[in-house]
């Protein structure tokens, strides 16, 4: 969940895990979540300061790893925005200029449901909040046919 207007950003599995977020002059207060063990973590933009280390041993270079290819990332990604659920959109919107707000009411007002408000204001508003829901099976689901659908696009070229 993504809202604007009280910044704040929240990822959670209700019960398992949450991870939300609110930025606080220059600071990101992290706030993370696991069962019933919650831990804040406040990330701000300083660089901590150098400390000398002494020279580490030479250790031998990891293997490289294989990098999945485009093609495989772009099935993926197809797959685990089936995987998502679209719940509630609300943009409340202000161009600054009346004359486009004006021309901008009735595309919103067409566009609007009950699941989707889009408005437009005159008064310097500018608000949007995004709900979107999945579950892990439906996240498994997505990457188990990803890969399978990668396989056999390789195996019949």
């Amino acid at each position: 969940m993504v809202d604007t207007e009280e910044d704040i950003y929240v990822v959670r599995w209700r019960g398992i895990f949450a991870l939300r977020t609110t930025p606080e002059s220059g600071k990101w207060r992290i706030f993370y979540r696991v069962f019933f063990w919650e831990k804040e973590y406040i990330f701000s933009k300083k660089t901590p300061k150098m400390v000398e280390t002494t020279p580490k041993k030479e250790k031998k270079p990891a293997k490289k790893r294989k990098r999945p290819s485009l093609k495989f990332l772009g099935i993926l990604f197809r797959q685990l925005l089936k995987a998502l659920h679209f719940k509630k959109l609300y943009i409340n919107l202000d161009t600054d200029d009346y004359v486009l707000n004006a021309w901008l009411y009735p595309v919103f007002w067409a566009g609007s449901s009950h699941n989707r408000q889009l408005l437009i204001n005159f008064r310097g508003q500018q608000e949007a909040a995004l709900h979107l829901q999945t579950r892990l099976i439906t996240l498994s689901s997505a990457v188990m046919q990803a890969y399978f659908k990668y396989k056999f696009s390789i195996k019949n070229t």
